[in-house]
């Protein structure tokens, strides 16, 4: 098992839709899992003031590190179990979703 290519095809999804993997990594124990970690890339800076000294608008109050919802590990989950079984990045899995 090849945790780089995993890890690329995580990358794949998680820019597909505006986020990013922090880490993966996969366990072996009773059970065997792989865990993937996503956050949300960073907004750009808005302006931090104009001319005449005020702040830019709503972006300057809004926070520029949204937060990971429920919905979008459940789409990353979706997404990537599906590339790592046709990928047949997990070897012998064919068919398991991996959570």
């Amino acid at each position: 098992m090849d945790l780089e290519k995993i890890r690329g095809a995580a990358e794949r999804v998680a820019r597909s839709e505006g986020l990013e993997i922090v880490d993966v990594e996969w366990k072996v124990g009773k059970q065997r899992f792989l865990r993937v970690y996503i956050d949300r890339v960073p907004k750009p800076a808005a302006a931090i003031s104009d001319a005449a000294g005020h702040l830019g608008g709503e972006d300057a109050a809004s926070d520029p590190y949204p937060k990971i919802s429920h919905s979008d590990c459940q789409l990353v989950s979706q997404q990537l179990s599906v590339i790592l079984d046709v990928e047949e990045l997990i070897p012998g899995q064919l068919g398991t979703r991996w959570r």
